[in-house]
């Protein structure tokens, strides 16, 4: 597991025990769309008869001709950590460890946050989150 990861998983836990707050992971990425379908037709193809294996090819290169990425999560830049404080105010934490710097999404996302009346940071430590989580009760 990645040194930030696990920096994300101490914090994550620390406040997640906190009562005045609620806090989860942000979960994003992206997948190939055509290499899902992909696995999706071979597994198809297991199944079918020789006489259809052509059909189903077709298919195949029909799906790949349109191969396209789909993303989930809130989105590129989105911070490491998500939630809710007890007064009801949007919580963003982006972890970094060393020598790691935002990028200029996530820096455009903590700012948009906070430009909305959220409270969103960068934490590099478990005392850090703390106190940002402290904070943004002010």
């Amino acid at each position: 597991m990645p040194k930030t990861i696990k920096l994300q998983e101490k914090i994550r836990l620390t406040l997640g025990s906190d009562p005045r707050c609620a806090i989860w992971r942000n979960q994003s990425g992206q997948y190939n769309a055509a290499q899902l379908q992909t696995a999706v037709v071979r597994g198809m193809l297991n199944q079918l008869k020789a006489g259809h294996v052509h059909t189903v090819i077709g298919t195949l290169e029909k799906f790949l001709e349109n191969e396209r990425w789909v993303r989930y999560g809130v989105g590129k830049g989105g911070s490491d950590l998500l939630g809710i404080n007890a007064n009801g105010r949007f919580l963003a934490f982006e972890v970094k460890e060393g020598p790691d710097k935002l990028s200029a999404d996530q820096q455009m996302f903590l700012d948009l946050v906070n430009r909305c009346g959220g409270y969103a940071r960068e934490v590099r430590s478990e005392a850090e989150a703390v106190q940002a989580l402290e904070d943004s009760l002010l």
